[in-house]
């Protein structure tokens, strides 16, 4: 059996994939963004934005952009939304609400009526987690979008309270998807050690860039939509005409590594009829 070496990693990265080619066979590999219409799973996200008056013009101009961007890519007719801000005090500015009955137009109007003040992390984080209820969301893939671009500043919640609240809420959640947009490195790795109760390290991601500049902020919702729903698509060729394809899709369920492994899977699988084995390096 020849052995082929595939340089990409065993559990591929969003965006990414790779081509190999073995004598009269090939095989391209992509993981992408899938279409919503290919999904039948129910989406809820719940936006936590930082409301901070550093993010006042801008900055909050375009995290409403990206919302809206993002419910315009929901279109499941039970997908839905909510909007928590957070600066000194933490509001519900959208209630769980079906993506197509929500007006976009008065939620940013509502939510840049309030940006100033300070940063309260622990605060934001505790009383969404706790005013989370699973039960109403039955059948969905749910996630989480926290946005900041500061840290922790004299809250009122302590910080093994919001670790003990956020690991509770996490059971339930698909994903919790962390942005940090010109956060000092001691605030990301607080932010950090504010989810290291979750039992489940998988479910969290974080993703930073080095400050609050529109195209920084949208560049960090381009991540989390990603993360939201993707698929691995493989496929086969032989004399460069394709011979079978497999498609792995996450369904809005986060389960990133789960589908590449799968990939890989049936890669090696198709790999071993041909009588090559592959090493991913």
């Amino acid at each position: 059996m020849s052995l082929q070496v595939v340089n990409t990693s065993k559990r591929l990265s969003s965006g990414q994939g790779f081509r190999a080619e073995f004598g009269e066979y090939s095989l391209d590999a992509k993981y992408t963004a899938s279409a919503p219409a290919s999904r039948t799973q129910r989406v809820h996200v719940m936006f936590v934005i930082d409301s901070s008056g550093s993010m006042r013009g801008e900055p909050m101009a375009a995290v409403m952009k990206s919302v809206k961007d993002i419910a315009s890519w929901l279109t499941h007719q039970e997908d839905s939304l909510s909007l928590w801000t957070f600066n000194n005090k933490v509001l519900n500015k959208l209630k769980p609400m079906g993506v197509k009955k929500v007006d976009m137009r008065r939620l940013q109007a509502d939510v840049e009526n309030h940006v100033k003040y300070t940063t309260r992390l622990n605060d934001a984080l505790y009383t969404v987690s706790k005013a989370w209820d699973a039960s109403k969301m039955p059948k969905t893939a749910t996630f989480m979008v926290f946005l900041t671009d500061g840290g922790e500043n004299n809250s009122n919640f302590k910080q093994y309270q919001v670790q003990k609240e956020l690991a509770s809420m996490a059971e339930t959640f698909d994903k919790l998807i962390f942005l940090t947009a010109g956060s000092s490195a001691n605030e990301v790795a607080y932010l950090k050690s504010l989810y290291q109760s979750v039992r489940d390290k998988q479910k969290c991601v974080i993703k930073s860039v080095d400050s609050n500049r529109a195209q920084n902020i949208e560049s960090l919702f381009g991540f989390a939509k990603q993360v939201i729903e993707e698929v691995i698509e493989v496929k086969y060729y032989h004399k460069g005409k394709m011979v079978g394809s497999s498609k792995f899709m996450g369904r809005g369920g986060g389960q990133q590594a789960k589908l590449a492994q799968a990939a890989v899977n049936d890669i090696n699988t198709k790999m071993k009829q041909l009588n090559f084995a592959i090493k991913f390096q």
